[in-house]
């Protein structure tokens, strides 16, 4: 598996790079190693890539064994390239950095912006699918970018419900194909987002404060042919904040939540109908 790694450091740290690297997910170390020019050149050719970017509070190591899990329940094909993405939204006390999170999930866009233009001009599409506050990253990166996007999957996303029409306007105009997914049984977003948001928009005032989130209430607006139905996740379970990604390499259940989540992006992502949520 690929990974684009804007880390300094597995833990905490600063934003570097980004650094393209291989590793084999059945690896317990997940030792990486570089690819080569020519091996790159190869690989990315003609294909349909698909980044993959973890949310907030995520180390690099456990980054890339969740999102390694999570390509397992995507269904892709041989002429699909899969590329995590690994970046510094962690500290070493978990939560005491969310204001200053969001600043740096949009560095790391910008970066993402730069190198998809300079990196993969000969790739068949683009197409990103994003965890939490992931969805900033994304959203930034796509609005630089100056080609349209194929699919743009944002779950759980730590961010105002009415992103698209404002901040992300730009964003959401270069996408073929937006879909959503939302739990009202996410407390991270129902609690933790609108404080740190306040904080957040203290430092950088790009959006209104106390908007409910993205990933919990749904899209504030419905962009008919663009953005996609159903978005809200009905589960009799706890489909809570961390139930979109696994967290680690092992065999999930048939039931399992990410398993699902997993499943409605490959869906998408193939173009075929959404049986759930239902």
């Amino acid at each position: 598996m690929l990974v684009l790694s804007f880390r300094e450091r597995d833990i905490a740290g600063g934003i570097a790079g980004p650094t393209l690297y291989e590793v084999d997910p059945a690896d317990p170390a997940l030792g990486h190693r570089p690819v080569s020019a020519h091996d790159w050149a190869a690989r990315r050719r003609g294909r349909h890539v698909l980044f993959a970017v973890h949310g907030f509070n995520v180390a690099g190591r456990q980054g890339v064994r969740s999102l390694a899990g999570f390509s397992a329940g995507l269904g892709l094909g041989a002429a699909d390239l899969y590329i995590a993405v690994i970046w510094p939204g962690d500290w070493w006390l978990p939560a005491v950095n969310y204001p200053f999170a969001g600043d740096t999930a949009g560095r790391c866009g910008q970066r993402l912006a730069k190198w998809c233009a300079a990196e993969l001009r000969d790739a068949a599409s683009l197409s990103f699918v994003s965890h939490s506050l992931g969805a900033r990253l994304v959203l930034e990166a796509v609005q630089r970018l100056n080609r349209r996007v194929r699919l743009l999957c944002l779950m759980a996303g730590a961010v105002n419900c009415d992103c698209l029409g404002t901040q992300f306007a730009g964003a959401r105009a270069l996408a073929d194909t937006i879909e959503v997914l939302a739990s009202r049984a996410d407390l991270v977003l129902a609690l933790a987002f609108p404080a740190g948001d306040v904080l957040a928009d203290a430092l950088e005032p790009d959006h209104v404060p106390l908007t409910a989130a993205l990933g919990r209430s749904g899209p504030a607006r419905i962009y008919p042919g663009q953005l996609q139905r159903p978005w809200q996740i009905v589960d009799p379970g706890d489909f809570g904040h961390g139930s979109y990604l696994p967290d680690d390499l092992q065999p999930a259940a048939a039931d399992a939540h990410w398993l699902k989540a997993a499943r409605f992006v490959g869906r998408a992502w193939r173009g075929e109908r959404q049986d759930w949520p239902a």
